[in-house]
Protein backbone atom coordinates (compact mmCIF):
# COMPACT_ATOMS: atom_id res chain seq x y z
CA UNK A 1 0.00 0.00 0.00
CA UNK A 2 1.42 3.55 -0.60
CA UNK A 3 0.37 7.23 -1.37
CA UNK A 4 -1.99 7.36 1.29
CA UNK A 5 -3.63 10.84 1.46
CA UNK A 6 -6.65 11.62 4.19
CA UNK A 7 -7.25 15.24 3.91
CA UNK A 8 -9.76 17.59 5.04
CA UNK A 9 -12.69 15.24 6.83
CA UNK A 10 -14.38 16.21 10.13
CA UNK A 11 -15.09 13.40 12.06
CA UNK A 12 -17.12 13.88 15.09
CA UNK A 13 -16.89 10.28 17.66
CA UNK A 14 -20.30 9.55 19.33
CA UNK A 15 -18.68 9.50 23.07
CA UNK A 16 -17.48 5.55 22.65
CA UNK A 17 -15.92 6.07 19.26
CA UNK A 18 -11.87 5.02 20.03
CA UNK A 19 -10.36 6.40 17.47
CA UNK A 20 -11.02 8.87 15.08
CA UNK A 21 -8.44 8.43 11.63
CA UNK A 22 -6.12 4.51 12.21
CA UNK A 23 -3.58 3.75 10.03
CA UNK A 24 -2.10 0.55 10.31
CA UNK A 25 0.02 -1.97 7.88
CA UNK A 26 2.91 -4.81 8.94
CA UNK A 27 5.76 -5.99 7.65
CA UNK A 28 4.59 -8.45 4.92
CA UNK A 29 5.97 -6.51 1.72
CA UNK A 30 2.07 -6.43 0.54
CA UNK A 31 0.66 -4.80 2.99
CA UNK A 32 3.24 -1.86 4.42
CA UNK A 33 1.81 2.03 4.12
CA UNK A 34 4.61 4.21 2.28
CA UNK A 35 3.62 7.76 1.50
CA UNK A 36 1.41 9.26 3.54
CA UNK A 37 -0.15 12.51 4.15
CA UNK A 38 -2.88 13.21 7.05
CA UNK A 39 -3.60 16.91 6.69
CA UNK A 40 -6.43 19.47 7.62
CA UNK A 41 -8.83 17.28 9.37
CA UNK A 42 -10.90 17.91 12.24
CA UNK A 43 -11.25 15.29 14.93
CA UNK A 44 -13.61 15.66 17.64
CA UNK A 45 -14.63 13.46 20.82
CA UNK A 46 -13.16 10.13 20.30
CA UNK A 47 -11.99 8.50 23.44
CA UNK A 48 -9.09 6.57 22.68
CA UNK A 49 -6.67 8.48 19.98
CA UNK A 50 -7.79 10.80 17.53
CA UNK A 51 -5.08 10.03 15.02
CA UNK A 52 -3.26 6.31 15.75
CA UNK A 53 0.01 5.49 13.54
CA UNK A 54 0.36 1.73 13.99
CA UNK A 55 3.49 -0.80 12.93
CA UNK A 56 4.70 -0.50 9.48
CA UNK A 57 3.72 3.19 8.35
CA UNK A 58 6.54 5.27 6.36
CA UNK A 59 7.58 8.17 5.35
CA UNK A 60 4.83 10.27 6.17
CA UNK A 61 3.32 13.94 7.71
CA UNK A 62 1.23 14.47 9.70
CA UNK A 63 -0.30 18.30 9.15
CA UNK A 64 -2.80 21.44 10.19
CA UNK A 65 -5.01 18.84 11.91
CA UNK A 66 -7.49 20.00 14.73
CA UNK A 67 -8.31 17.69 17.40
CA UNK A 68 -10.27 18.33 19.77
CA UNK A 69 -11.30 14.88 22.76
CA UNK A 70 -13.51 16.55 24.72
CA UNK A 71 -16.18 14.41 26.50
CA UNK A 72 -18.57 17.11 27.48
CA UNK A 73 -17.95 20.16 29.77
CA UNK A 74 -16.30 19.71 33.00
CA UNK A 75 -15.52 15.84 32.41
CA UNK A 76 -12.47 13.99 32.64
CA UNK A 77 -11.20 12.80 28.70
CA UNK A 78 -9.44 9.65 27.70
CA UNK A 79 -8.14 10.22 24.37
CA UNK A 80 -4.29 10.66 22.90
CA UNK A 81 -4.00 13.34 20.68
CA UNK A 82 -1.77 12.13 17.71
CA UNK A 83 0.11 9.15 19.07
CA UNK A 84 2.43 7.28 17.03
CA UNK A 85 3.11 3.39 18.75
CA UNK A 86 5.70 0.93 17.33
CA UNK A 87 4.03 -3.06 16.72
CA UNK A 88 5.80 -5.75 15.35
CA UNK A 89 8.40 -2.98 13.58
CA UNK A 90 9.06 0.51 15.16
CA UNK A 91 7.51 3.75 14.56
CA UNK A 92 9.23 5.98 12.44
CA UNK A 93 9.95 8.25 9.59
CA UNK A 94 6.90 10.96 10.16
CA UNK A 95 6.85 14.88 10.58
CA UNK A 96 4.30 15.89 12.60
CA UNK A 97 3.80 19.76 12.41
CA UNK A 98 1.25 22.80 12.30
CA UNK A 99 -1.12 20.72 13.94
CA UNK A 100 -3.62 22.12 17.35
CA UNK A 101 -4.62 19.98 19.90
CA UNK A 102 -7.05 20.60 22.66
CA UNK A 103 -8.55 18.46 25.26
CA UNK A 104 -6.47 15.12 25.42
CA UNK A 105 -4.54 13.26 27.99
CA UNK A 106 -1.43 13.84 25.74
CA UNK A 107 -1.08 15.59 22.86
CA UNK A 108 1.30 14.25 20.97
CA UNK A 109 2.55 10.28 22.06
CA UNK A 110 5.60 8.95 20.01
CA UNK A 111 5.69 5.63 21.48
CA UNK A 112 8.83 2.91 20.86
CA UNK A 113 9.18 -0.23 22.35
CA UNK A 114 12.26 -1.92 24.36
CA UNK A 115 13.69 -3.12 21.59
CA UNK A 116 12.05 -1.44 18.70
CA UNK A 117 12.39 2.14 19.61
CA UNK A 118 10.30 4.76 17.54
CA UNK A 119 12.89 6.90 15.48
CA UNK A 120 13.40 9.88 13.06
CA UNK A 121 10.22 11.62 13.85
CA UNK A 122 9.61 15.58 14.42
CA UNK A 123 6.93 17.15 15.91
CA UNK A 124 7.57 20.70 14.83
CA UNK A 125 5.37 24.33 15.15
CA UNK A 126 2.11 22.62 16.86
CA UNK A 127 -0.15 24.38 18.71
CA UNK A 128 -0.93 22.07 22.02
CA UNK A 129 -2.57 23.46 25.41
CA UNK A 130 -5.58 21.94 27.99
CA UNK A 131 -4.25 18.66 28.58
CA UNK A 132 -5.42 16.95 31.79
CA UNK A 133 -5.09 13.27 32.39
CA UNK A 134 -6.96 12.09 35.65
CA UNK A 135 -4.00 9.29 36.80
CA UNK A 136 -1.74 9.77 40.40
CA UNK A 137 1.33 10.13 40.28
CA UNK A 138 3.73 7.58 39.92
CA UNK A 139 7.66 6.99 39.71
CA UNK A 140 6.74 5.26 36.40
CA UNK A 141 5.71 6.36 32.62
CA UNK A 142 2.50 5.91 33.24
CA UNK A 143 2.27 7.97 36.41
CA UNK A 144 3.79 11.43 34.30
CA UNK A 145 0.56 12.35 34.02
CA UNK A 146 -0.81 15.06 31.54
CA UNK A 147 1.88 15.76 28.65
CA UNK A 148 1.85 17.82 25.91
CA UNK A 149 4.73 15.72 23.98
CA UNK A 150 5.79 12.63 25.49
CA UNK A 151 8.49 10.08 23.72
CA UNK A 152 8.88 6.55 25.56
CA UNK A 153 11.62 4.29 24.11
CA UNK A 154 12.76 6.78 21.51
CA UNK A 155 15.69 7.82 19.79
CA UNK A 156 16.73 10.88 16.79
CA UNK A 157 13.82 13.07 17.47
CA UNK A 158 13.36 16.40 17.04
CA UNK A 159 10.90 18.78 18.86
CA UNK A 160 11.15 22.23 17.68
CA UNK A 161 9.21 25.25 17.64
CA UNK A 162 6.12 24.09 19.54
CA UNK A 163 3.51 26.07 21.67
CA UNK A 164 2.65 24.61 25.05
CA UNK A 165 0.10 26.22 27.33
CA UNK A 166 -2.41 24.83 29.84
CA UNK A 167 -1.06 21.49 30.78
CA UNK A 168 -3.12 19.64 33.71
CA UNK A 169 -6.40 21.36 33.16
CA UNK A 170 -9.47 20.92 30.33
CA UNK A 171 -10.99 23.31 28.61
CA UNK A 172 -15.08 24.03 28.56
CA UNK A 173 -16.88 24.98 25.76
CA UNK A 174 -17.15 28.29 26.72
CA UNK A 175 -12.92 28.49 27.17
CA UNK A 176 -13.31 28.18 30.43
CA UNK A 177 -10.94 26.02 32.47
CA UNK A 178 -11.18 23.36 34.49
CA UNK A 179 -9.00 20.58 36.23
CA UNK A 180 -9.33 17.14 35.67
CA UNK A 181 -10.56 14.87 38.54
CA UNK A 182 -8.42 13.04 40.51
CA UNK A 183 -5.74 13.72 43.61
CA UNK A 184 -1.76 13.91 43.73
CA UNK A 185 -1.74 14.41 39.38
CA UNK A 186 1.46 15.43 37.53
CA UNK A 187 1.50 18.07 34.38
CA UNK A 188 4.88 17.60 31.59
CA UNK A 189 5.75 19.67 28.74
CA UNK A 190 8.11 17.63 27.10
CA UNK A 191 8.67 14.08 28.61
CA UNK A 192 10.96 11.98 27.33
CA UNK A 193 11.26 8.66 29.13
CA UNK A 194 14.24 6.38 27.85
CA UNK A 195 15.01 8.12 25.06
CA UNK A 196 18.39 8.48 23.02
CA UNK A 197 19.55 11.13 20.84
CA UNK A 198 17.36 14.26 20.57
CA UNK A 199 16.94 17.51 19.75
CA UNK A 200 14.27 20.24 21.30
CA UNK A 201 14.77 24.31 20.52
CA UNK A 202 12.41 27.21 20.01
CA UNK A 203 9.47 25.38 22.05
CA UNK A 204 7.48 27.69 23.96
CA UNK A 205 5.89 26.42 27.29
CA UNK A 206 3.85 28.08 29.81
CA UNK A 207 1.15 27.06 32.17
CA UNK A 208 2.11 23.89 33.06
CA UNK A 209 0.77 23.07 36.55
CA UNK A 210 -0.11 19.92 38.30
CA UNK A 211 -4.15 20.23 39.35
CA UNK A 212 -6.76 18.23 40.46
CA UNK A 213 -10.23 17.82 42.14
CA UNK A 214 -10.42 14.51 44.33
Amino acid sequence: YRDYTITENTLRGSGSTPTGIYLTGSDAANLRVLNYTISGNTVLETTGDAILINDFVRNGTISGNTINNTLGDNSNVTANGIHLVSGTVAAAECVVEGNSIINSIRGVYIEGGSALRAANIACNGNRIQYIGRSVAAANDFDGQGSIAIAALNGQDLTFNGNQISNIGRLQNSDGTAYSPTGANLSAQGILLWNTDRFVASGNTLTAIQKTGTA
